[in-house]
């Protein structure tokens, strides 16, 4: 799906910001920041975004492009959990 279509599918009420943060695994403001760094303004009244950037050619940009992850987690890198703290608990006798 190009930009574009995204634009206009959310503007249809076909497409919410949190499903597309769900199929990116990043929160719905992550998107949103995404989105207006691309050059779009949320309308509240009219419940769309509206273009106010200069650069038209993101109408064509592929949105997996824009919302791809840029590196691997740690878990994905190395197969193991970080490491986490251990707390060592006191036990009284008695």
């Amino acid at each position: 799906m190009l930009v574009r279509g995204m634009i206009e599918a959310i503007s249809d009420k076909k497409l919410k910001v949190n499903d597309l943060a769900k199929k990116y695994e990043v929160s719905d403001r992550t998107i949103q920041t995404k989105i207006k760094k691309l050059g779009f303004e949320w309308d509240s009244v009219e419940g769309k975004y509206n273009f106010v950037g200069t650069d038209e050619s993101i109408f064509d940009k592929d949105i997996d492009e824009v919302f791809k992850k840029n590196s691997k987690t740690t878990k994905q890198l190395t197969g193991t959990f970080p490491i986490q703290k251990r707390v060592k608990k006191k036990y009284s006798d008695g």
